[in-house]
């Protein structure tokens, strides 16, 4: 796993991955997550903005907070995710962070093995695999990165040798949306698309980022992803890109929340279905969790084990 280019130092927006194997291989569970500006216990504060001053500190001072409002013209805005601090306020708040823990020496890259009484790093990554009742964590730089990650393994470990490697995906996927089609340019996989009408036309997320397409879709379904699997056990449905039928499907992905429908969720009875669904038919079932705190609000779960639970592999982000 020491190929997933881990980064051991500390930076401003962190992302971090979790395995239920020490050794990150076979059909480990992943959770990736990202920290803004502090570690694992200083979440960012919602700050108001003035909008104006918002928009255009992004050239100058990386959204400095701006004075309170102090007219009628004056508006927050709420299109930002965090707290951004200009470079020098957070080198200091990470500079007072490390003095207060008592952190004197850097983690490196590599050193997997190190114990958590020499290592921050690592005794964050098993406070966050406790937390989410996995057995271990790995932290990587970006969601991207974490996981494209998950993507390889799973389809290493799980891989029919037969047809492109693939993975299966709701319509608004930020796979599919936001990433510069990632998955297939660099690693050659392809996306089976599902919840999609593939009777009306081929998939093309220009629909959905250039219209409001997306604001009539529901959540992924059960009877979605079981039409991953025809009478002979083979997808009814082409992938995207490529249009391919003959694709190796080792991977389902499950946002929670939905991000591009207005964060509307999947029933959880039929999370749990989807889970031995993917069990019943050798799939690692993957929780695209950037916003799993939120999900655990939502299901009224007591714990964010409980929502993890049905997933082989979760991704959750800090600074959302």
């Amino acid at each position: 796993f020491s190929l997933c280019c881990i980064s051991h130092h500390s930076h401003p927006r962190e992302e971090m991955t979790l395995a239920t194997t020490p050794t990150f291989a076979g059909a480990g569970v992943f959770v990736c997550f990202a920290l803004a500006n502090r570690h694992a216990d200083c979440f960012p504060r919602q700050i108001p903005y003035h909008s104006r001053r918002a928009r255009k500190s992004r050239v100058t001072d990386r959204m400095v907070p701006a004075a309170t409002p102090t007219d009628e013209e004056d508006v927050i805005d709420l299109q930002l995710h965090t707290r951004r601090e200009a470079p020098c306020a957070a080198l200091l708040s990470l500079s007072a962070f490390c003095k207060e823990r008592g952190i004197e020496s850097f983690d490196v890259y590599g050193d997997f093995n190190c114990p958590t009484s020499e290592s921050y790093l690592s005794q964050f990554e098993q406070d966050v695999a406790a937390h989410f009742g996995k057995e271990d964590a790995v932290f990587c730089i970006s969601g991207g990165m974490a996981q494209s990650i998950v993507l390889l393994i799973n389809d290493a470990t799980r891989s029919k040798n037969t047809g492109s490697p693939a993975f299966a995906c709701h319509p608004t996927s930020h796979l599919l949306l936001h990433e510069n089609s990632g998955y297939n340019e660099l690693m050659k996989f392809e996306s089976i698309v599902l919840g999609w009408d593939h009777h009306e036309s081929s998939y093309d997320p220009n629909i959905i980022l250039e219209t409001s397409a997306c604001f009539r879709m529901g959540p992924l379904r059960l009877d979605d992803v079981e039409a991953l699997v025809g009478k002979e056990g083979e997808s009814r449905i082409l992938s995207h890109p490529s249009r391919k039928p003959d694709v190796n499907v080792s991977t389902l992905i499950l946002e929670l929340p939905h991000r591009e429908i207005g964060g509307k969720l999947t029933p959880w009875d039929e999370v749990l279905e989807m889970s031995n669904f993917c069990s019943k038919h050798n799939l690692a079932f993957h929780c695209d969790g950037a916003r799993i705190f939120e999900a655990s609000a939502g299901y009224g779960h007591a714990s964010l084990a409980e929502t993890a639970k049905p997933f082989d592999s979760v991704y959750i982000s800090f600074y959302k």
